[in-house]
């Protein structure tokens, strides 16, 4: 049976439409983001353990220390990801705005949360990324108040990192955003960090640390 040319042209044009009209979501935006900036910020803020030298170093010991750091820099690595892009009530938000230098605007958008999307979070291959809530035991850690140490399926893990919403200048090549970094019990630091958008890519250009524990 032969379809009328005139009924293929309505189904191409409204394919057409269809993917013409359809936008970035927050949540696309935000893991994008996040995916092409997550390996710098697991160099830059992530605490390696680096292993302590001989105070009494000859030339073979020094040798063996090398490597022991560059081990410790390219051993794999295990990082958990909260499961959620926290978002900003409207004070914060505004607060944020202020330290950021951004001109944005409040949306009732920006009070959602996202979901994380890390399986396509550009990492080393040394990286290994897990989500929070595939590991009980780091919030019973913190409500029994004990060590990462004290439970098997957090004997490996390096760091848990929260994101937040990441806010954009109207023109959507620069941004601010905040994160959390936890290594184990009483052991933490928050940043902040600004971006820009070059050649299409997200790119880091300062990070500060707002806070230590």
């Amino acid at each position: 049976m032969r379809v009328p040319i005139n009924t293929i042209f309505l189904l191409l044009f409204s394919i057409l439409f269809s993917n013409c009209d359809k936008k970035d979501t927050n949540e696309d935006i935000d893991n994008r983001i996040y995916s092409q900036i997550f390996q710098t910020i697991v160099d830059s803020c992530v605490v390696i353990k680096e292993p302590v030298p001989n105070p009494n170093l000859g030339h073979v010991v020094l040798k063996e220390y090398e490597n022991r750091i560059k081990n410790a820099f390219e051993r794999k690595m295990l990082i958990a990801i909260y499961d959620t892009i926290r978002a900003y009530d409207k004070t914060k938000f505004e607060n944020e705005v202020a330290k950021s230098s951004l001109n944005l605007k409040w949306a009732t958008s920006d009070i959602t949360n996202l979901v994380i999307k890390c399986d396509d979070y550009q990492v080393k291959s040394n990286v290994k990324l897990v989500r929070a809530m595939s590991l009980p035991s780091l919030d019973k850690s913190y409500a029994e108040n004990k060590s990462w140490e004290n439970y098997d399926e957090l004997e490996n893990l390096d760091a848990a990192i929260s994101l937040n919403r990441v806010l954009l200048d109207e023109n959507k090549t620069k941004g601010f955003l905040q994160i959390g970094v936890i290594c184990g019990k009483l052991c933490g630091q928050g940043f902040d960090i600004w971006i820009k958008k070059e050649n299409n890519i997200w790119r880091i250009i300062d990070i500060k640390r707002t806070w230590i524990s």
